[in-house]
């Protein structure tokens, strides 16, 4: 049910950016995608990498599942869905991913953009973007936690450099935003339900 659903909502997402794609952030250092087919051929290499992605991060949680929900419990943003802060929720958490995506795939990316290939900036940017989450070692000391979210991150980064290409930082934005909440919402209910069992 969640797919289908997310399929329309990122079809009406990439309807958008390409009606006000000279107006999205970043577009003009930018190739080009020709009007008509190349659209559309990039809208399904993305949608099929964001696919990709919630295969892998269901993956993720099962194993959770079986091993670690006591520390995914404790992860901050977690804790704020249980405790229903819509300050955090609506404010504080999208405009964080929205600091990391102009950090990461705007002034990070533009500065490897210039110095090297497109395949490397998005290599390398995804990999500075991975190691960045390092900060969840020392907030909640488990090794196991921090590879995941170092190895996810690295993808994600993979997919929302070839984002920031064609449908720039606010696109980026979007998709970094619904990926993380999905599987912290996955996450919750997967917490929740292990409480209730116990």
């Amino acid at each position: 049910m969640a797919i289908p659903f997310l399929a329309i909502i990122l079809s009406f997402l990439f309807f958008i950016v390409e009606q006000f794609r000279p107006y999205w952030i970043g577009l003009e250092n930018y190739p080009k995608i020709n009007d008509g087919l190349d659209f559309y051929i990039e809208s399904s290499i993305i949608f099929g990498g964001i696919i990709a992605l919630i295969i892998i991060a269901e993956g993720i949680i099962s194993i959770v599942n079986k091993k670690q929900i006591d520390d995914v419990s404790k992860l901050s943003f977690i804790v704020t869905i249980r405790s229903m802060n819509r300050y955090s929720l609506l404010v504080t958490y999208p405009l964080t991913l929205l600091c990391e995506e102009l950090l990461f795939r705007g002034i990070v990316f533009n500065l490897l953009l210039e110095n090297t290939s497109i395949f490397n900036a998005i290599f390398i940017s995804a990999g500075i973007f991975g190691l960045y989450h390092i900060h969840i070692l020392i907030a909640y000391k488990n090794p196991a936690i921090t590879l995941v979210y170092i190895i996810y991150s690295f993808l994600l980064g993979l997919l929302l450099g070839r984002v920031v290409l064609y449908f720039g930082i606010l696109a980026c934005w979007a998709i970094h935003l619904i990926l993380i909440s999905y599987i912290y919402l996955r996450l919750n209910s997967l917490f929740s339900g292990n409480k209730e069992a116990k």
